[in-house]
């Protein structure tokens, strides 16, 4: 599984830059082409992060923003959870921008890190029905990747559902994404520390 570490390097400047030229030209709001699912509130936090058809497994691309990496039970789709990590300036810039903002500066850092292999098929837009979560689709050589950025703990993150093969089904994908969302945003703050310090 490849994952690219998403650090800014650029000055404050270039990264003030950046953050405006991308907030200008924000998509409109978009609904998504799946229903968003229901999941039982549990406040206890017993609901897993891991959905049922799903395996975490060992991921040796070395990327330190990588938090969970799951993979679907036929082999055909790929699920990785990230903490978007940035320097400290743009933190304090995205904080106040919010979501869209974070997932703008994501979809800009892949386009550039992968130049001409990747292209933005949807832009960034608010996710409908998920509170603080925005998201973007990409096309990476013919298959497609669905990252939603979501603000939890203080802390941005990034839950990319990624097309391991053609023959994976996006709108299965996209619904299995999103419960894992709802899953995470009604965990409370501690058993979703939890969660992830505990996961593979």
């Amino acid at each position: 599984m490849t994952g690219t570490m998403h650090r800014v390097t650029a000055s404050a400047a270039v990264l003030a830059a950046v953050l405006l030229s991308g907030c200008a030209s924000e998509a409109p709001i978009v609904r998504p082409s799946v229903s968003v699912p229901s999941v039982p509130h549990t406040p206890s936090g017993a609901a897993t992060l891991v959905p049922e058809g799903w395996t975490p497994f060992a991921d040796t691309s070395g990327d330190p923003s990588l938090r969970m990496a799951l993979r679907s039970a036929d082999g055909t789709a790929l699920i990785a959870l990230r903490e978007f990590i940035v320097t400290e300036s743009a933190d304090s810039s995205l904080r106040r921008s919010g979501p869209c903002a974070a997932a703008q500066l994501s979809a800009r850092l892949r386009l550039a890190s992968e130049r001409g292999r990747v292209r933005l098929t949807r832009a960034p837009a608010p996710l409908n029905g998920m509170m603080e979560t925005c998201y973007f689709v990409t096309d990476a050589d013919g298959l497609l990747v669905r990252v939603a950025v979501f603000r939890k703990n203080g802390s941005y993150f990034e839950l990319e559902a990624r097309q391991h093969t053609a023959d994976a089904a996006m709108d299965t994908l996209a619904r299995v994404q999103s419960d894992m969302l709802l899953r995470m945003q009604r965990a409370e703050p501690d058993r979703f520390r939890s969660l992830l310090s505990t996961a593979p």
